[in-house]
């Protein structure tokens, strides 16, 4: 984890930081909210985050194997041993 459970530190005027791009600013605005939440609702939080993560690397992996299989069907895909794939890339 972040030092200082991911909290900033120091005064904010005396740091001096680079302007923030959209994308950063939002990131921003989420963690100051979230810093907001009792520590409860924030790992409540990490788990619901942690769970659609899975879900979407799911779904990635079910359309890869989805289009691997309609490749294998449309004939863009070789069957062979690892000696065989060794023999094309050599040839």
């Amino acid at each position: 984890m972040f030092p200082n459970g991911g909290r900033r530190e120091g005064n904010e005027k005396e740091r001096k930081k680079p302007p923030m791009t959209t994308k950063q600013s939002q990131f921003q605005k989420a963690l100051d909210v979230i810093e907001t939440l009792p520590s409860d609702q924030q790992s409540d939080l990490v788990e619901v985050i942690r769970r659609r993560l899975a879900e979407n690397r799911r779904d990635e992996i079910a359309a890869s194997i989805r289009e691997a299989k309609a490749d294998y069907r449309a004939g863009k895909v070789k069957r062979g041993t690892v000696a065989d794939l060794m023999r094309d890339l050599r040839s």
